[in-house]
């Protein structure tokens, strides 16, 4: 080995960026796809910097040429799938190392993607980082997926498929069905579940002689693609209720989707015109003095969605007094309180650390986070998964899969 590695002297660094960007670009069947993560590196340029890093530069100008190409080569993810390119890189990896595989170590390896890489090229590879979620991917990444192959991947697409339809049934009374009348995209009468709700938080406005409710939003658009440009309008009559207004067919012109209410914390009604300043507002989250009501439901048709109005009656009081009962329940049967009671960072200055000042909103506890619907799901998530984990067993393959 010589002291000078490729990608001191050679790298094809325009080649390589192509080829990253088009894999940043994809959305299915890639890593960064499998679980979110902060600034994760693309694979592309991960395996061919691990390459270039951990081989000697070449006597001659046609082997330096040759290698050139087989980075170009490993790079591109549409060639992941031929393993000649790949087993060429790991073959020249033991030349250059014949009494063992070089080691390599990620001390703050993150999403995991140098690690990964290193590990298909067939090094000694380790990983390391603070943060737990990251430990828990990389154990899936690096140890979990390698050792157990695809029996791993069928095992839990079976689990998988038994919490979905366990969810389902006891969270059918949460979502239930309505009839599309008005204003769907298939402009056909049928009966749909909603997937999910948007939500608004309301401050009642200070203002005496007003008294209406103000939504705490940036603008009032729910939609605003190509085919889909769908906006809520408050009600005239009733409080927290919101009309469904198609963008491209509405004569509206009374009302702009893109009002703010909510600007550098202060909220301005849209009605009268009064401004709440960040110390009032403040006070009135801790004060609990902050309405949150759902206001538009959404839920799926074949690949589009369909958006439709609700009447608000989603009966919060019931579900209260539900989520009371299923935690007592959780906690007789497992032993331990569901949701998170670890304080909240206060959060003051700049920078990442007010990230965490929604503790000065009266969110002191993680859990604080959870409206009590979502808390209801998540706990029958939480469930469902520590029930599986008493069921699944996986016995560990003799002969490692990388």
């Amino acid at each position: 080995m010589s002291d000078l590695r490729l990608i001191e002297y050679l790298f094809p660094i325009e080649d390589v960026s192509i080829n990253s960007a088009y894999e940043k670009n994809l959305t299915r069947n890639t890593l960064s796809s499998t679980h979110l993560w902060w600034a994760r590196r693309p694979l592309s340029s991960s395996l061919s910097t691990n390459f270039a890093s951990l081989i000697d530069i070449p006597p001659t100008k046609q082997d330096r040429k040759e290698l050139l190409d087989l980075i170009d080569s490993i790079s591109d993810y549409n060639k992941r799938k031929h393993k000649q390119f790949l087993n060429q890189a790991k073959k020249i990896i033991r030349e250059n190392y014949p009494n063992s595989p070089p080691r390599v170590l990620d001390p703050f390896t993150g999403g995991g993607s140098i690690p990964l890489e290193a590990l298909r090229l067939g090094c000694d590879t380790y990983a390391n980082d603070y943060n737990p979620i990251s430990v828990l991917i990389n154990k899936c990444l690096l140890m979990y997926c390698p050792n157990y192959g695809e029996k791993l991947l069928n095992r839990l697409e079976e689990i998988a498929s038994v919490i979905y339809k366990n969810i389902e049934k006891k969270t059918r009374k949460l979502y239930p069905k309505v009839e599309l009348n008005y204003q769907t995209i298939t402009n056909e009468k049928k009966q749909i579940r909603p997937v999910y709700y948007l939500w608004y938080r309301h401050i009642k406005c200070p203002n005496p002689f007003c008294n209406s409710y103000i939504p705490l939003v940036k603008n009032f658009w729910v939609s605003k693609t190509k085919k889909q440009r769908y906006y809520v309008k408050p009600s005239s009559t009733r409080d927290f209720a919101y009309n469904l207004i198609n963008a491209d067919k509405t004569k509206e012109t009374s009302f702009d989707p893109d009002t703010t209410t909510v600007f550098r914390s202060r909220v301005k009604c849209p009605k009268c015109g009064n401004v709440t300043d960040r110390s009032q507002l403040m006070e009135l989250f801790n004060t609990n003095e902050i309405i949150e009501m759902p206001i538009l439901g959404i839920g799926l048709n074949g690949k589009m969605k369909e958006f439709f109005e609700i009447d608000n009656s989603l009966e919060m009081q019931e579900v209260e007094l539900l989520l009371e009962s299923e935690i007592d329940a959780f906690i007789t049967t497992y032993g331990f309180y569901p949701f998170p009671q670890d304080e909240i960072p206060k959060g003051n200055g700049r920078g990442a650390e007010r990230a965490f000042s929604v503790y000065n909103y009266g969110f002191k506890k993680w859990e604080d986070l959870f409206n009590v619907r979502q808390k209801l799901v998540l706990l029958y998530f939480l469930q469902e998964i520590l029930d599986a984990v008493s069921y699944t067993h996986l016995t560990l393959p003799t002969k490692r899969i990388v």
